[in-house]
């Protein structure tokens, strides 16, 4: 079996193909050049997703996390119930916690800096085709 560092720059199944392609006289092509040139390109996929629909949400905390405690007692002040333990905190705060530190920060934010936001979908949302856009970067 190849090393996928191999597959990854140029998988040999591209070779077969421009061999078959040429030995029938289709085209000559160069399929795995042309792939490997593609592949250095970036490309920005940009979704609306209702926030219901999703599953992950990075630096969200949960109850029983480590940073927990730390995290309550920071926004507390916040909250309408007095939260003794962070272990019965309903999942409600702690995204709502989540919204007012990463998305509400970057909104109101002057600096260039922004800190990265990564979300998960739940499987089987479905999202239109005309609510995707696509923009590559290089």
């Amino acid at each position: 079996m190849m090393e996928y560092s191999t597959v990854k720059d140029y998988p040999e199944i591209f070779e077969t193909i421009d061999v078959l392609c040429r030995d029938l006289k289709i085209k000559d092509i160069s399929t795995g050049y042309d792939w490997n040139e593609s592949k250095n390109k970036t490309a920005i996929i940009t979704v609306q997703v209702r926030y219901e629909d999703l599953s992950y949400k990075n630096g969200c905390i949960i109850s029983g996390d480590a940073d927990a405690e730390k995290e309550l007692e920071r926004y507390r002040c916040f909250l309408k119930e007095d939260y003794y333990d962070s272990n019965f905190v309903p999942n409600t705060v702690w995204n709502n916690i989540w919204l007012i530190k990463y998305c509400l920060e970057i909104i109101t934010d002057n600096e260039d800096y922004w800190p990265e936001i990564c979300a998960g979908i739940k499987r089987n949302i479905d999202i239109p085709y005309d609510n995707i856009r696509i923009d590559e970067i290089s």
